[in-house]
């Protein structure tokens, strides 16, 4: 089972701003870290901050491949910031690797 969040690759976000090509860089403030684990699935939650966003997220990978995520972001700071996409960049591969039976069972 995994036992730890460094077990499995970091779930990367895209955040991009509106008028930018390049998304905002972020880094990890709250590393991630497992809020529930079962046989079949973990889930876990993270903060990550750059660009005047904090990024908030919680996500579930389960045995069959399925996965949830769910991102907040709040503006910091004094400033208004105009997001116009958000979307996670760690393919379904490199995750589900570190999702076999021998790691979960």
């Amino acid at each position: 089972m995994l036992d730890q969040a460094s077990d499995a690759p970091p779930v990367r976000f895209a955040v991009l701003r509106a008028g930018e090509e390049q998304p905002v860089v972020l880094s990890v403030t709250k590393p991630a870290t497992i809020s529930s684990k079962t046989p079949s699935s973990v889930t876990w939650a993270a903060t990550s901050t750059g660009g005047g966003v904090r990024l908030d997220s919680v996500g579930q990978l389960d045995l069959d491949s399925y996965q949830t995520f769910a991102a907040n972001i709040l503006a910091v700071g004094e400033a208004a910031v105009n997001i116009t996409d958000i979307h996670p960049t760690t393919s379904s591969r490199n995750l589900l690797q570190f999702v076999s039976p021998k790691n979960v069972l």
